[in-house]
């Protein structure tokens, strides 16, 4: 049996913002409650899914983590925004014998507008900011501690 098909149906990701932002159904129907899924917390831990995902539903995971960690919602219209910069870096000895080099690094940030004005602002991934739609309204579930996105529901049912 192939390992896709041991896989429950709430384990698979959910499309290409799934893969991007790594998050399944069952992260998706916990941050819709307004926490954390036991999955996300292992993973905020550094602990991998794959390796601890039999502990995600057990009574070791609520004693070690408690009460699961709440979220924030944000609903709002995406903006992408994409820069670029030079950095000059320095790679040499200490006898003087060093080159200076340029390197270009791109930023990737994923901007929401409420109806109220308010915004939020995330750095992501190139994958995740390819993978996001623009000026669409989006809803956003990210974790206010780490500031780190968690899911990510668009205007379409991602639910079958």
């Amino acid at each position: 049996m192939s390992a896709e098909k041991r896989k429950s149906k709430s384990d698979v990701d959910m499309g290409g913002l799934g893969k991007a932002f790594h998050f399944t159904r069952d992260d998706l129907a916990a941050n819709r409650a307004g926490y954390m899924s036991r999955a996300q917390q292992f993973q905020i831990y550094g602990i991998t899914r794959q390796l601890f995902g039999w502990l995600v539903n057990n009574t070791f995971a609520t004693t070690v983590f408690g009460k699961p960690r709440s979220i924030e919602a944000f609903t709002g219209t995406v903006r992408k925004i994409q820069s670029s910069r030079t950095v000059v870096m320095w790679r040499g000895g200490s006898h003087g014998g060093g080159n200076n080099y340029n390197e270009i690094t791109h930023d990737y940030v994923i901007q929401l507008t409420a109806q109220d004005n308010r915004d939020v602002s995330f750095y992501v991934t190139e994958k995740q900011y390819n993978a996001i739609p623009s000026q669409v309204e989006i809803t956003l579930y990210y974790d206010p501690l780490d500031e780190q996105i968690l899911s990510v529901e668009p205007p379409y049912k991602l639910d079958d």
